[in-house]
């Protein structure tokens, strides 16, 4: 399941996004920076953090 929470813009090619995810059975929070690849196509890049809801 993954499961947009929020989408922030940064700038015009830009933008964070939070996601709910499950991987292997547990669920995470993904905060990544997605770039405007193609016209209207965005790409995940490497900065960002997954966390487990519960710390």
């Amino acid at each position: 399941m993954e499961k947009i929470i929020a989408e922030l813009e940064r700038t015009e090619t830009e933008k964070l996004v939070i996601q709910a995810k499950d991987f292997k059975g547990h669920q995470y929070i993904d905060f990544r920076i997605y770039y405007l690849a193609d016209e209207d196509q965005w790409r995940p890049t490497q900065k960002g953090v997954t966390v487990a809801p519960k710390l």
